[in-house]
């Protein structure tokens, strides 16, 4: 059984280790479920896959998926998934993403479990 994994950019790891960083935010509507075991990693600098090696750091229970629109974020999910508001969150989505309000994502809860 082959193990799926989050990448995060080394700008996250200090809110990961802190329990800060809760949620993700993913493009599209992905095939996570609820309950199912991830594999953490975080890249050793700010540049997600910039060519290096990412640390793995532990593992992810994921709680909880939900399917919404970016412009359906709000606060609480910004906070949660690391960003500094939801104005900064909607402008990664759209510089990651390219789309604005109407983009689909999936908003994952996830629990990290330290190794």
């Amino acid at each position: 059984m082959a193990m799926i994994a989050f990448h995060f950019s080394g700008s996250y790891r200090k809110a990961i280790f802190s329990g800060a960083k809760t949620c993700t935010v993913m493009k599209g509507e992905t095939a996570f479920k609820q309950g199912q075991e991830v594999l953490l990693y975080i890249s050793q600098t700010e540049r997600l896959f910039d060519g290096r090696l990412d640390e793995r750091v532990g593992k992810g229970i994921i709680e909880e998926v939900r399917v919404k629109k970016v412009g359906e974020l709000t606060q609480k999910d910004a906070l949660e998934s690391g960003h500094r508001n939801l104005a900064h969150l909607k402008e990664v989505m759209k510089d990651a993403y390219g789309f604005g309000d109407d983009g689909i994502v999936s908003f994952i809860r996830f629990r990290a479990v330290f190794e």
